[in-house]
């Protein structure tokens, strides 16, 4: 015969209890573990033995509760000795009516029961938010006798072990699990890369996804859209992947993907869009770009491989985008010469190590001086120069161009100012502009601050922009354009020939001037060298546009381009570039 949670403890121990208001050690071990434990049913487990070691009695009970997320009431989480067979079963199925009554009291009651017949339930928990009925079967005792109040403050004890276990599983879930989209996030991804990195699964493949041009979706769809996007692509992304497969949210529309490398294929993680998607009943179309590395290939650690991952996507972002990249040694050592590169820029501007110097342009008929092109130099404090090749593309990357740009504005402007005060200025100052720099809302604002500060008209400034500008939306580029243009600065597309724009995009800009490329310059003397050349003089002459021929270096480069209609020009063999001292003193001497 047994009967429910009957204290069958020593006496001693009893008083010691009441004496101290502390549970031996092997207790506090036990409140300990169960403190530890974010799975319920391990938890339900430490209750258990918990209530044992305090009744002195082999453990012989069930734990019922509704676990989270169950959409089937209260089960039974955990049962030992004459119970066991219960595991697992709903409330509603448990085979004794008075312990299915019992169970079911204490738990819509939020409080500890018993009935005419001796059973108890205990109530761990606060009313109302669910909670624990653990009912417990000892031997009776001779001298045993139920302890209420010990047992009321072991509950006490166990319902907030059971609160602090829920803090634990929401922290737990906070510091792992991503807030938007049902996945794991940056942290738990890391962890599992360096997992297998220490069980030696050299053949996995660590692979980053990029969604393409997703700030561009948001700004223009809004927010709202882009989490739905970012939805629609991961569940994408996990119907193409088998089970065993980790995927995550490593960034703010990148998703990292960890598994064997017969199990992760990058191709087909790119393909898995080709569809377009559904997104708040609107088909998207998307394109995914993917830098990818083996385990075993690169660095040691979960973060290291996570960074040469992304410095392959980063890669891939920039010359193949919506396709995959694999990581290679090279491009880590790319990527740290970029990194200290931009420290020593940022240090450079700080210490003003950079200056203008400044080329003309000149008329190839008569040597009129018509023009000046301002660039940008870097020089080292020993002396070095630092080729702009290498500077530039990591000041636009980095974002400094913008800062950077608007220096190059105002001192060219400044230098125009100066030399039209001294009486040798030619009719224009040209200045490079970068693709940061046009979608700055700010930058019209910023050229026509340069000029009122340097008290110059727009017609003394020309802007040159790079055929890059093509991948910008053609009506915002136009209409910054020709709010420029009302203002006098006439426009000029540099580089021509080497980028991707269509005769078209070139129809609709507002431009002044072509620049011949030096490339094609320098082919002129080549068998067949001149006809990009001639192509460009004359889609100039038939848009009504000058052109201007960069990198004349000799003379014979001089006449081919004055024989096919090119009249304006740059280059060593004209004019070096210069300082504005030595501009200055080139200037008086052709007075």
């Amino acid at each position: 015969m047994t009967s429910p949670f009957v204290l069958g403890r020593p006496k001693a121990a009893r008083a010691d209890l009441r004496a101290h208001g502390e549970p031996s050690p092997d207790v506090h071990a036990a409140v300990r573990r169960a403190l530890a434990e974010t799975d319920v049913r391990v938890f339900a487990q430490r209750a258990l033995d918990q209530l044992a070691l305090l009744l002195d009695a082999p453990c012989h009970g069930l734990v019922c509760a509704a676990p989270d997320g169950h959409a089937c009431g209260p089960q039974v989480l955990m049962a030992r000795g004459r119970y066991a067979a219960w595991r697992d079963l709903p409330l509603a199925q448990l085979p004794e009516a008075p312990v299915r009554a019992l169970l079911t009291d204490a738990l819509v009651r939020g409080a500890s029961t018993r009935d005419a017949a001796g059973r108890t339930v205990l109530f761990i928990g606060r009313a109302g938010t669910g909670g624990m009925a653990v009912l417990l079967d000892v031997p009776r005792s001779p001298d045993a006798r139920p302890d209420w109040r010990l047992l009321d403050a072991v509950c006490d004890n166990l319902g907030l072990l059971l609160h602090s276990r829920g803090l634990l599983e929401r922290l737990h879930d906070r510091a792992y699990q991503d807030p938007l989209v049902p996945l794991p996030n940056r942290a738990r991804f890391i962890e599992r890369v360096d997992e297998c990195v220490r069980r030696g699964l050299h053949g996995h493949i660590l692979a980053l996804v990029d969604i393409d041009d997703f700030s561009a979706t948001n700004d223009v769809m809004g927010h709202r859209f882009g989490d739905r996007l970012l939805e629609v692509v991961a569940a994408r992304l996990a119907d193409t992947l088998p089970p065993g497969v980790l995927l995550a949210r490593v960034g703010a529309d990148t998703f990292g993907v960890l598994g064997s490398a017969g199990q992760v294929a990058p191709q087909r993680l790119l393909d898995c869009v080709g569809q377009p998607l559904t997104v708040e009943a609107v088909p998207h179309k998307v394109t995914l770009t993917c830098g990818w590395v083996r385990l075993g290939e690169g660095g040691g650690s979960g973060v290291d491989l996570v960074k040469d991952a992304t410095i392959a996507l980063k890669r891939a972002k920039r010359d193949h985008r919506g396709q995959h990249l694999q990581y290679l040694d090279h491009m880590g050592a790319e990527a740290r010469a970029r990194a200290m590169l931009l420290s020593d820029l940022r240090a450079a501007i700080e210490h003003r190590q950079l200056f203008l110097v400044y080329q003309p342009q000149l008329d190839l008929d008569t040597g009129a001086l018509i023009g000046l092109e301002a660039l940008l130099r870097w020089r080292c404090e020993d002396g070095r120069f630092i080729p702009p090749a290498q500077f530039i593309p990591v000041a636009e990357h980095s974002g400094l161009i913008v800062a950077l740009g608007e220096w190059v504005l105002v001192t060219a402007c400044r230098t125009m100012r100066e030399l039209l005060d001294g009486g040798g200025a030619p009719q224009r100052m040209a200045v490079n502009v970068s693709m940061a720099q046009l979608q700055d809302p700010g930058f019209a604002t910023t050229v026509r601050n340069a000029l009122a500060e340097s008290g110059i008209s727009g017609r003394h400034l020309e802007l040159e922009i790079t055929e890059s500008v093509a991948v910008l939306p053609t009506d915002f580029l136009e209409a910054t354009l020709q709010g420029l243009r009302a203002d006098g600065i006439s426009i000029a597309i540099d580089d021509f020939g080497t980028g991707y724009s269509s005769l078209s995009y070139l129809e609709r800009l507002p431009l002044d001037r072509i620049k011949i490329d030096r490339t094609f310059v320098r082919q002129l003397g080549e068998p067949r060298g001149a006809r990009i050349a001639e192509m460009v003089v004359q889609l100039g002459r038939r848009l009504g546009l000058a052109v201007l021929a960069e990198g004349i270096e000799d003379a014979a480069a001089c006449r081919a381009l004055q024989a096919m209609g090119c009249h304006e020009g740059q280059g060593y063999h004209l004019a070096m570039p210069m300082e504005k001292a030595a501009l200055e003193n080139w200037l008086r001497a052709r007075a």
